[in-house]
């Protein structure tokens, strides 16, 4: 089984509330780290770890560049030695993947299952200390739940029951010092008071884990290969109406003919109309293009839970770096057909972008989050340079709404 979109979302709307003190009730405290639990709103319990001052060995500038993808260290978790065994199924988009987890080399994860699992009744909870391979879906999300943040979440199904993990990372202030929230759930709403006195050595082996987690060795290279992983691409100069799109014969009579596309068999050529929601979106079209070019590649609008603004889109850089040439090749002839149909020499082009942008105001949450975020001031002002506007005016048949979004660099979850 794997978890549903909907346990997804309800998880990533409770992240604001774990990094509060309210409604926890505190357990054991010791310098740096606490432990504290409450009823979850989703049934059962939750089991909450909070380490301060977490040191982090050349931390990236981006706090919230701190944790890795699901699909990196997937794909690249033997780099990391004596990390957990994970491979990984299926990437569903950037930043949220289908894994199998086995993580019997935790030995913390062991005494918290030890102490707060069930392995008997109704209700078994192994608390993530998974002996054999387990079928896990797991979501990235950065700049979340507020600005430099970064949430990392893990949904298995164990025994008839769920179980649920999240790490939330913030920055303390100083580039290598972080705080970390491990939230863990429960199948059964109940708490072990028996075992309260075990509850500091526990913590402080804990604190230990999460030490070595953040500063364990091949985390470095596991980031650098994050950081490269995927490449952002831009349309640009699309003033007159959506690009153009080799011409589909059954689609009637081609908008222009160019004999120089006939070595590419790309001499005819319609505007793109394919915009079903009223609005382009270049990660729909340039998919679109690349299967017209004989290449089935994915292409994506979001990123590690953002929405990118819609005349962008990503993919794999591996995958780019294969096709690239040919698709710039074919771009060219659509400049060429774009100038042919609107006249003058402004015609779209694809280019790489460094820094995305995203969808919605610096410090917004989610339409569903919104209510919790706490009143006053959302942060510093912001300032937006060097960037424009587009504003379509062709015929309001074709895609009418062409104007480019507000973007920011900290964007909309999207769940």
């Amino acid at each position: 089984m794997v978890a549903s979109t909907e346990r997804v979302r309800a998880w990533f709307e409770l992240a604001q509330s774990c990094m509060s003190e309210d409604s926890w009730k505190v357990a054991t405290e010791i310098p740096d780290a606490s432990l504290s639990h409450r009823s979850s709103p989703l049934g059962g319990h939750l089991v909450k770890f909070e380490f301060r001052n977490v040191f982090v060995n050349n931390a990236p500038a981006n706090p919230s560049d701190l944790l890795v993808r699901p699909e990196v260290r997937g794909q690249y978790g033997h780099l990391a030695k004596n990390e957990a065994h994970i491979s990984l199924l299926e990437t569903l988009v950037p930043g949220e993947a289908l894994l199998e987890h086995t993580s019997y080399k935790f030995w913390s994860l062991r005494l918290t299952s030890v102490l707060f699992g069930n392995f008997a009744g109704p209700f078994t909870n192994s608390f993530f200390y998974n002996l054999g391979p387990a079928l896990t879906r797991v979501r990235l999300c950065r700049e979340y739940p507020g600005p430099g943040d970064c949430t990392y979440a893990c949904f298995q199904a164990m025994g008839g029951s769920w179980e649920d993990f999240m790490m939330i990372s913030r920055n303390e202030g100083e580039r290598e010092f972080f705080r970390i929230v491990l939230v863990f759930s429960t199948p059964e709403d109940k708490w072990a008071h028996w075992a309260s006195p075990l509850f500091p050595t526990m913590t402080g082996l804990v604190q230990k884990g999460v030490k070595w987690f953040m500063n364990r060795v091949g985390v470095q290279e596991m980031r650098a290969l994050n950081q490269k992983m995927y490449v952002a691409l831009c349309l640009r100069n699309f003033h007159r109406g959506p690009p153009m799109f080799p011409h589909l014969s059954e689609c009637g009579k081609p908008d222009v003919t160019i004999s120089s596309g006939e070595r590419l068999g790309l001499t005819y050529w319609s505007r793109w109309r394919n915009c079903s929601d009223g609005k382009f979106h270049l990660a729909k079209y340039l998919r679109c293009f690349l299967n017209w070019l004989g290449h089935n590649l994915q292409t994506h609008e979001c990123l590690d839970g953002r929405q990118l603004v819609p005349y962008q889109c990503v993919l794999l850089r591996q995958d780019w770096e294969k096709v690239k040439d040919l698709v710039m090749d074919a771009f060219r002839l659509q400049k060429a057909a774009y100038r042919r149909a609107n006249g003058g020499t402004s015609a779209p082009g694809i280019l790489e972008v460094a820094s995305p942008h995203f969808i919605g105001q610096a410090l917004s949450h989610g339409e569903l989050n919104r209510k919790s975020l706490p009143e006053g001031p959302r942060g510093p002002k912001m300032v937006i340079r060097n960037t424009f506007f587009e504003v379509y005016e062709g015929s309001p048949t074709e895609c009418p709404s062409m104007r480019r979004s507000k973007s920011c660099s900290n964007s909309e979850m999207i769940f």
